[in-house]
């Protein structure tokens, strides 16, 4: 049997953060050594099985873990039973707060897959070459003209819109990349990460950054930047 000083003890190492113990279940074996299942009532996947196993050692099975979504443990003390159960519960509301940005990653993942397939056609016949010296410098002359008028643009919105701000920053690091690459990637692959990240942009970004966005279009060959569908970006292509 468990004590009810054990059991009034896991019922406050449940009470974390906006969670108490009302939004758990405890189910208590009538075996001996006895067994309890705990489980957070709202995510039926997320657990935790405390085994008396012996006089010593306590078998802790629980979902979700800190890195894999099962984690098993062993304690030997009431002092470490209550701070896994508290670590549990910590995880939980890690987790929770973290489902909607992994869910929209997921989400965006999948529509950058299918829309790369596009690129992928749409880039089809830029060659493989690679850029010369003077092309890069070109293009990397393009990218500083285009940022610095953005951020002259946005400047003063900038000041007192810190998440403005971020993006930009984001931008500008992300510009950087693209620098980088253009000397080491064909000039296929190159335009294929700018379209990527353009669309990346109009989806993080508000719609000042979507124009940004389709800016960068711009910088595709011609023959090639016709064939991007007027509404990827929801703004019209610059001329």
């Amino acid at each position: 049997m468990i004590s009810n000083s054990l059991l009034n003890d896991i019922n406050e190492a449940l009470n974390k953060g906006h969670l108490t113990f009302r939004d758990f279940d405890i189910a208590i074996s009538t075996e001996e050594p006895p067994v309890i299942n705990i489980n957070y009532r709202y995510i039926p996947r997320y657990f935790m099985t405390i085994d008396f196993d012996d006089n010593i050692n306590i078998d802790l099975e629980y979902c979700p873990g800190d890195m894999l979504d099962i984690h098993e443990a062993r304690v030997s003390t009431k002092g470490g039973l209550l701070q896994n159960i508290s670590d549990w519960v910590q995880q939980i509301l890690m987790e929770m707060r973290l489902m909607p940005n992994l869910r929209y990653i997921t989400e965006l993942r999948e529509e950058l897959n299918s829309e790369i397939s596009k690129f992928e056609n749409i880039l089809n016949e830029v060659p493989e070459s690679y850029f010369t010296k003077q092309e890069a410098d070109e293009y990397n002359d393009k990218l500083d003209a285009l940022q610095n008028m953005f951020n002259e643009k946005f400047k003063s919105q900038e000041e007192s819109n810190k998440e403005l701000a971020r993006q930009l920053s984001q931008i500008t690091d992300e510009i950087e990349v693209l620098k980088s690459e253009i000397k080491v990637l064909t000039k296929k692959n190159w335009f294929l990460s700018l379209l990527s990240k353009t669309f990346i942009w109009s989806k993080n970004h508000p719609n000042e950054v979507k124009s940004f966005a389709s800016a960068a279009v711009g910088f595709l060959p011609e023959g090639v930047k016709e064939h991007i569908p007027q509404d990827l970006f929801d703004v019209n292509q610059p001329q």
